[in-house]
């Protein structure tokens, strides 16, 4: 991130001041202390304070323009964390109303398509063998209605060739019952006789 302006302003305000004090009170008062020999070296303490007074006041103007930058960064981040919020709602509410789309969708495509073949099915297997069974919706659905359809078909044909051959065995065999009669008729009077 790029430093801001102002507050490298007020740096550069603070590290002057000090080098001031610094140059022009602490480092000689340092060597008049170590020196205690060397003459000449006068140190100004009202000069000191100046040159601290003024380091503190930058020191200062430092402090309020870190304060109100940590309070601006701090609105900032406030901000864009409800940001963020209302865009994870979003997203949220984007892929709630997408699920019941799809629930929805699922629901006419493949469910209620599924129900009327079940439906259709059940009324033939309930004996309405001539009913039809068609389905409808995915390809998948109807080529699973005439799959159903060509067994129902084939079990229709299968029921009438059944049907038939039965109806042909009691035929025959009121034919047999009448033959029996009949030769037990004649075996009776040819018993007789």
């Amino acid at each position: 991130a790029e430093p801001r302006p102002e507050l490298t302003t007020d740096l550069d305000a603070v590290l002057d001041r000090a080098q001031a004090w610094q140059a022009d009170y602490a480092q000689p008062s340092i060597a008049a202390v170590t020196a205690s020999s060397t003459a000449g070296v006068t140190v100004d303490p009202e000069l000191g304070k100046a040159r601290f007074d003024a380091l503190r006041t930058a020191l200062e103007r430092q402090r309020v323009g870190l304060s109100k930058a940590r309070a601006n960064a701090h609105d900032s981040l406030d901000s864009a964390a409800n940001i963020l919020l209302v865009v994870c709602l979003a997203i949220g509410a984007g892929l709630l109303v997408l699920l019941v789309a799809i629930g929805i969708w699922m629901g006419r495509i493949i469910t209620i398509p599924l129900e009327r073949l079940g439906s259709e099915v059940r009324i033939v297997a309930d004996g309405q063998f001539g009913r039809q069974v068609t389905g409808r919706g995915p390809r998948e659905l109807v080529e699973l209605g005439t799959d159903i359809d060509g067994m129902r078909r084939q079990i229709v044909a299968e029921l009438t060739t059944v049907q038939a051959l039965n109806r042909r065995l009691d035929a025959q065999t009121g034919e047999l019952q009448r033959s029996n009669s009949d030769l037990e008729q004649f075996a009776n009077v040819a018993s007789h006789d």
